[in-house]
């Protein structure tokens, strides 16, 4: 999860030496702290939901995973063992192959970690630059 202290506004403000500018993003860096504690989240987490949601999801399913107690008991198949008890241990199996398929199709789902790249990123991109060099910034001249 993207930490709220993120180094790299205090670095350029540095550079530029702006002072006012350094005690301004720290108290919005203290904000947001105390906005995630009470709250769960926070105003730079508003400013982009779906990074953040793509950034918390898959991590909380990777946890979720490594620390459960039991499996949904629909799962697997029910059978009796040698005792005569009705058993259902293929269940856990079952919900662990559920749960890295929804890890991975969260992690797909996010452009920055995705391992497919659009075959048509370039031809876009080509298409968006002509279109900038004719027309400009929505789409005036």
């Amino acid at each position: 999860m993207r930490n709220v202290w993120n180094r790299d506004p205090y670095r350029w403000y540095k550079y530029k030496k702006d002072w006012k500018a350094i005690i301004g993003q720290f108290r919005l860096d203290l904000r947001c702290c105390r906005q995630r504690i009470t709250k769960g989240y926070c105003e730079k987490d508003l400013w982009s939901i779906r990074d953040w949601f793509l950034d918390v999801v898959p991590d909380m399913l990777e946890e979720y995973k490594k620390s459960r107690n039991g499996s949904p008991g629909i799962l697997g198949e029910n059978y009796k063992n040698e005792e005569g008890f009705l058993v259902n241990d293929t269940c856990h199996g079952e919900w662990d192959r559920i749960l890295d398929e929804m890890i991975f199709l969260f992690r797909e789902a996010d452009e920055r970690q995705c391992r497919c790249k659009n075959p048509y990123e370039e031809e876009h991109s080509k298409a968006f630059s002509l279109f900038m060099d004719k027309y400009g910034c929505l789409g005036r001249n």
